[in-house]
C-alpha cells in the first residue's frame, strides 16, 4: 500500500469519526423540565448534559488534531 493511500484512508476514517461525533452532539438536548416528581433535578440534568458535550468536544478536538497531522503529508 502506498503512503498516500494509507494517509488517505486515515483521513477518511477521521472524517467519518468526526461526522459521528457531530451527530451525537446534535442529538444531545439540554433538559427542558425543571424537575417534576420522580425526575432528576434540572441542575443535575444540565450538568450531565454539559459533561457529555464537553467529552464529545474533547474527542472532536483530538480527532481534528490527528487528521491535520496526516493532511500535512
Amino acid at each position: 500500500m502506498a503512503h498516500d493511500e494509507y494517509n488517505s484512508g486515515l483521513i477518511d476514517g477521521y472524517s467519518s469519526a468526526l461526522h459521528i461525533i457531530e451527530n451525537l452532539y446534535r442529538e444531545l438536548d439540554d433538559p427542558e423540565t425543571n424537575g417534576e416528581l420522580g425526575e432528576i433535578p434540572y441542575q443535575e440534568q444540565y450538568a450531565m448534559c454539559r459533561a457529555q458535550k464537553n467529552i464529545l468536544n474533547k474527542a472532536k478536538t483530538k480527532i481534528r488534531m490527528q487528521k491535520e497531522t496526516y493532511n500535512d503529508y
